[in-house]
């Protein structure tokens, strides 16, 4: 008896345990491990205080945009595009003429804000702001200036404006405002400006493992499937017939393969996420989970060679946030030698800025490369979420000047000692800032950022 109920006891044990693992990545309100760079910036439940004891000195922020709007007419006229040529010729089902509605409502939603902040992402980086004046209301109360850069798209400079309205709560701070210029912004824009990046996005190393999936036996059914469910048989066997011809859409993006659409459907759903629930088109049925999960890999796979930890021994996915690095290096180190004449270096840009610096940094050991990624061991949505941001704070503790660290507003680790999570020596961080961009032969105090792209 003893042994049947210790059984009894290992299972239930067991069957919770997969239960947990199972939970943690299903979908939630907040975090949707299937969006990739489209999730929504989770705000922590609450605030971390900065360490005790300790008097800030000086702030610096690298900040991705918050949630927004597809970028480009793109994908949204795609579907739709579709779906009316479909709709003509009275080829959809009842679940495509439903689709065709919430789409139709998609673009509407869109018409006139391509590549704009959404309401949730300003509210994102408001609240940002308002929780970065938390930490310390008597620093930023005081009659201080701050520099804010952000780069030529508006939807940076529309984050800064929204993250400086959150911060700024009794209009003390001086702010000085700093938008960098198309073609030349060698801080914020740095995979533009980098020719060897440049030569390694075209080589499409990660090509070969990209079409294993979507070449794969889980893509055909998925294509089959969701075809099947939008649109009568004699449409579909048109879609997948050698006569089928590429469709060119309003939004200059042209279809190419019935697989496209699938894509394209996909990348719809998750830009919906954007919008207020209220908002929000109902695309959520469309993918089943395994769907969601196989079209989140693809993009999980570009993400990850494109701007994370890359290639076993190759670091031109994030090599070139060194300018960034050493930029923001400098800043801190004014400030921990007294020669600083701001109280703040706050910067506003894109995921190609946060995050290769993320991976440059080794932030809560995130660079780990991997010459194959495997399924699930790398998301975006965790380190490319909308909002992404690091934040640096020079503390003085007992009479020790120290580096905080933050990413996503909670303490971060490194790979060098800290005081407590977050906090480091200055002398310490320096030395292991100094140690990572030897590799590239810079030095951060270089100010030639421009050079310092070209010979990467």
């Amino acid at each position: 008896m003893k042994q049947k109920t210790s059984l009894l006891t290992l299972f239930i044990i067991g069957l919770l345990f997969s239960c947990q693992k199972h939970i943690a990545y299903q979908e939630t309100d907040q975090f949707n491990p299937y969006l990739g760079s489209k999730q929504q910036y989770l705000s922590p439940e609450k605030i971390t205080p900065l360490p005790y004891n300790s008097k800030l000195l000086f702030v610096s922020t690298v900040n991705r945009h918050g949630s927004r709007f597809m970028s480009s007419q793109k994908d949204d006229i795609a579907v739709w595009t579709l779906l009316k040529q479909a709709k003509k010729q009275n080829s959809l089902t009842r679940e495509g003429r439903v689709l065709y509605v919430q789409i139709n409502k998609l673009i509407e939603l869109q018409k006139g804000n391509y590549g704009l902040l959404t309401t949730t992402g300003k509210n994102e980086l408001k609240g940002m702001g308002e929780r970065m004046y938390q930490l310390n209301p008597q620093f930023f109360d005081e009659n201080r200036d701050i520099q804010a850069n952000a780069t030529y798209k508006e939807r940076t400079q529309d984050s800064r404006d929204n993250f400086l309205s959150g911060l700024n709560k009794k209009n003390s701070l001086n702010i000085e405002l700093y938008n960098g210029k198309k073609g030349s912004d060698y801080l914020l824009r740095f995979h533009k400006s980098t020719p060897s990046y440049s030569m390694y996005l075209k080589e499409k190393g990660w090509e070969a493992q990209y079409n294993e999936v979507w070449n794969s036996k889980s893509m055909q059914e998925m294509e089959d499937r969701i075809l099947n469910k939008l649109f009568d048989k004699e449409f579909v066997l048109h879609l997948k017939s050698e006569d089928f011809e590429p469709i060119p859409t309003e939004g200059g993006y042209t279809m190419y393969h019935s697989k496209d659409f699938i894509n394209s459907l996909f990348e719809c759903y998750k830009i919906s996420k954007a919008f207020t629930p209220q908002l929000q088109p109902k695309l959520d049925n469309i993918f089943t989970i395994s769907e969601k999960s196989t079209l989140s890999y693809l993009a999980d796979i570009k993400a990850f060679y494109q701007k994370g930890p890359g290639f076993e021994g190759e670091s031109m996915s994030y090599s070139n946030a060194v300018s960034l690095l050493s930029k923001v290096t400098l800043e801190l180190e004014k400030a921990v030698n007294g020669e600083q004449n701001k109280s703040g270096y706050l910067n506003f840009a894109h995921a190609e800025t946060t995050l290769p610096l993320i991976t440059l940094l080794n932030i809560n050991d995130c660079n780990e490369a991997q010459d194959e990624l495997k399924k699930g061991s790398w998301r975006a949505s965790k380190w490319a979420s909308m909002g992404t941001n690091i934040q640096w704070f020079v503390l003085e503790i007992d009479g020790e000047k120290y580096i905080h660290l933050r990413f996503n507003e909670q303490p971060a680790s490194l790979p060098i000692d800290s005081k407590s999570k977050g906090t480091f020596l200055w002398k310490d961080y320096s030395d292991y800032v100094k140690t990572l961009v030897a590799n590239y032969d810079v030095d951060y105090k270089d100010t030639n950022y421009k050079k310092m792209l070209l010979q990467l």
